[in-house]
């Protein structure tokens, strides 16, 4: 495909526009988020995805971000969270770890759209349709790229929108970039921006492209090579 693997129909299922100011205090209050002006990164993985490794890099970054929080889906194995997140922000640190209780889709798109102001993609599987939620809604996506087809989607989006200066080499630069989109406005904003404009005109979110590439490649497979008539 030349753009992506990836198929989107959000602009028929989830029309909306990206937010480009930060979440209110109204937005923060029904969302369960601190009231006070606080970061607000979301990691919407299965909890079954999510290791401890990173888990512990999440972490980091709150340390190296004073201001933010973390905010995760409801499942996660709640000792395990303690656990890590005493041993790397000690015990103050637990209230920067904010559980989310399941919503439908709608619900929870418009819970992103009002609050998420970076979405922190999983390496080990990365988000997938997760991924492109998110990117829709114009909030910007950090990634770290693996080996395995699972582990390079949000790579593969971010590419086709011609915003790679949020996919990472390493663990310390996914975490070095994570720290730049919550305190560098500029950065965040130019990110945001690109989001924004790709929304409107990027192929990755025309579903009808997607599909008239797709369907030109299948009549390149199935005609014969050589044609005589």
């Amino acid at each position: 495909m030349p753009h992506t693997f990836v198929v989107s129909d959000h602009a028929f299922s989830f029309p909306i526009i990206p937010r480009t100011e930060p979440p209110t205090f109204y937005d923060r209050v029904i969302d369960g988020l601190p009231e006070i002006e606080k970061f607000v990164y979301c990691a919407f993985h299965q909890p079954i995805r999510i290791t401890a490794t990173m888990f512990e890099s999440w972490l980091r970054i709150l340390k190296r971000v004073p201001n933010s929080v973390l905010w995760l889906p409801s499942g996660i194995a709640e000792e395990n969270i303690k656990k890590e997140t005493i041993k790397i922000l000690g015990s103050n640190g637990l209230s920067r770890v904010i559980s989310a209780p399941n919503l439908d889709f709608n619900l929870h798109m418009q819970r992103a759209h009002r609050s998420c102001q970076c979405f922190l993609d999983n390496y080990i599987h990365n988000g997938v349709t997760n991924t492109m939620d998110f990117l829709w809604l114009g909030i910007p996506v950090i990634t770290l790229p693996g080996d395995r087809m699972v582990q390079r989607v949000a790579g593969s989006l971010l590419t086709a929108l011609n915003i790679t200066e949020t996919i990472a080499k390493s663990y310390n630069d996914y975490e070095d970039i994570a720290v730049k989109i919550a305190i560098d406005n500029e950065f965040r904003e130019k990110i945001k921006q690109k989001l924004y404009d790709a929304h409107f005109n990027s192929p990755i979110f025309k579903s009808e492209v997607f599909v008239n590439h797709f369907e030109q490649l299948l009549l390149n497979i199935t005609r014969p090579k050589y044609q005589f008539y």
